[in-house]
Formats: C-alpha cells, sequence, structure tokens
C-alpha cells in the first residue's frame, strides 16, 4: 500500500466463518488488521508468531492471555505481544479490534489493496 491516507472500515471483510471477520492492509513496514469476533471466540493457544503485534480493543470485551500474563480489556484497552510470545484471546461480548503488526505480516493476503 502506497497511499498516505487510506479508511480501515470501507472496503471488503475477508469471512472467516463462524461469523468472524477481518480486514487486512499492508504497508511498508507495518501490517493493519481489523478484526470482528463475536462472544465466545476463543483464537489457538499456542498461536505465535516472529512480529511484535500491538493492539486496541474498539468495542465489546475479551480476556486476553500472552504468554503468562492475563487481562480482561475493553473499549481502548490495548495489548502488546513480544515476538515468538504464545498468545491466544477469548470473546466475552461481541467484539472489533485493530490489530498492528511490524515488520509486516507477508503471510497473510491483503484485503485492501
Amino acid at each position: 500500500m502506497n497511499k498516505v491516507f487510506f479508511n480501515v472500515v470501507d472496503g471488503p471483510w475477508e469471512d472467516l466463518g463462524k461469523g468472524q471477520k477481518r480486514k487486512i492492509l499492508h504497508m511498508n513496514n507495518l501490517s493493519i488488521m481489523l478484526l470482528r469476533f463475536p462472544k465466545g471466540t476463543v483464537t489457538e493457544a499456542t498461536h505465535k508468531h516472529p512480529q511484535e503485534q500491538a493492539a486496541v480493543i474498539l468495542s465489546g470485551r475479551a480476556r486476553m492471555y500472552v504468554g503468562d500474563a492475563v487481562k480482561e480489556l475493553g473499549p481502548g484497552d490495548g495489548y502488546r505481544v513480544p515476538s515468538n510470545v504464545p498468545h491466544h484471546i477469548e470473546i466475552l461480548e461481541d467484539a472489533v479490534l485493530a490489530d498492528f503488526f511490524s515488520p509486516k505480516r507477508d503471510d497473510l493476503k491483503a484485503t485492501e489493496a
């Protein structure tokens, strides 16, 4: 993505099934992923990747597990996941999250060009 300005709300969302959706934007050294998760979603507990990750809960509530740390989060709360640290999330209320990855996630296909 070579745009200076962008909109993360407009445009296509990728349907992941089970009510889950995501939208991925790539920049030179950063990926942004918006996620919509329904209540009851639990991601894979052994999930990890080489990119550093930071995220913000935009709406809803979730319990985040990062290594041995656990915290319940709501709108405006964020978390950081260091490189290669196992992490997962449990969605307590329908939620929308914004994830940021550095360096960018070349393993994920952009939803928006």
